[in-house]
């Protein structure tokens, strides 16, 4: 039995362990793969049961996989289009978040360093940062939200600020949602509400005590937008399957109404409902102006959602193009080049130096 087995996973190492699987299954193994992703399931599986609220919504023969019956059988609705349309600003429009040669020190066993990153982000655009794993995406939103070090010039409406810290951040208009909701987000000894509204207490205090009206009334309003399903604001984090989660620290960093959000694998965990309505919010906020920074292992997602694709490789921007001229192969081609490029450069560097 697999649970979720390559949540951590690149697309190679997906593969590899998908040859393990199959040759398991021609030595007349029986496996039971858990998964999220759909794509997963056309790959590897010859029967596939789709559960919906802790029943049996469906059961499907291989004969009969297809992508638009699970979506389906996992929703309950059926959606036309994967990645909602989405106009990016007009050029001219000046940019909301600059970042100028952005840099951070790797740390092994800490983070992947980064070097000379640039780029611009404009109101109402969404921007994907596309790589591989370890490429240096996650560092880059970081330390734009001062989780870690780094050296550089970020910049809000065309001014300099100084962010060293996330309440730089968050005071900047800067939001983050974290890769992992267990390790990062969630605070499992808080309820749903609590999960919501900490960090966001400010607003709903007066003289320094938190209101329990003002409180209770933001939370509703936030599990409603964000359509949380939970028994009570009082319910365990615990109970709530991950897809409610993810919806959680959603209304958690929107709560500050962010004018820039960075969102690192905003749909990793979730079930293909979640993550359609995950892409709806992602649009829906472009359009009311907010800038999104998008980080997604899968490439797909980060192609079909963004307006504009950055390829990062080694901690480095080295290619982009925009909405409808990327493809998953072209950002492999991508990262590939510059790899040889690097692995070529280090090589005569090392040869210069014993000359």
């Amino acid at each position: 039995m697999l649970d979720e087995p390559t949540a951590s996973l690149s697309g190679v190492e997906v593969e590899r362990l998908f040859q393990v699987l199959r040759r398991l299954k021609a030595q007349g193994k029986t496996m039971i793969f858990i998964t999220h992703r759909l794509p997963e399931v056309l790959a590897i599986c010859d029967r596939a049961t789709v559960l919906r609220d802790g029943r049996v919504a469906a059961e499907i023969e291989r004969e009969d996989f297809d992508e638009e019956q699970f979506i389906f059988a996992m929703s309950g609705q059926r959606l036309q289009r994967l990645y909602p349309p989405h106009e990016a600003p007009p050029a001219a429009t000046p940019p909301l978040l600059s970042v100028r040669d952005l840099s951070i020190a790797g740390r092994f066993g800490v983070n992947r360093g980064v070097s000379g990153v640039s780029f611009d982000v404009k109101p109402g655009e969404i921007l994907g940062l596309a790589g591989l794993l370890g490429s240096g995406r996650t560092e880059i939103l970081h330390a734009i939200y001062g989780r870690i070090p780094y050296s550089g010039h970020i910049e809000m409406d065309g001014k300099p600020v100084g962010i060293r810290a996330a309440s730089d951040a968050l005071a900047a208009g800067i939001a983050l949602l974290t890769e992992d909701r267990k390790r990062d987000g969630l605070l499992f000894n808080l309820p749903v509400g609590a999960n919501i509204t900490i960090g966001n207490l400010k607003p709903l205090s007066s003289h320094g005590m938190v209101r329990g009206d003002r409180e209770k009334t933001a939370v509703l309003t936030a599990m409603r937008a964000l359509n949380v399903k939970a028994r009570s604001p009082q319910a365990s984090v615990a109970h709530l399957s991950g897809g409610n989660q993810q919806k959680l620290l959603f209304a958690r960093v929107l709560m500050s109404a962010p004018r820039v959000l960075l969102l690192d694998e905003p749909t990793k965990g979730v079930d293909a409902a979640t993550r359609a309505e995950i892409y709806r919010l992602i649009v829906d906020l472009a359009q009311t102006g907010v800038a999104l920074v998008v980080v997604a292992s899968e490439l797909e997602e980060v192609i079909g959602l963004a307006d504009r694709c950055l390829v990062v490789a080694d901690g480095r921007i080295v290619d982009q193009f925009l909405r409808g001229e990327g493809s998953e192969d072209k950002v492999l081609r991508s990262i590939t080049a510059a790899q040889a490029q690097m692995q070529q450069a280090a090589v005569q560097a090392a040869k210069a130096g014993r000359a």
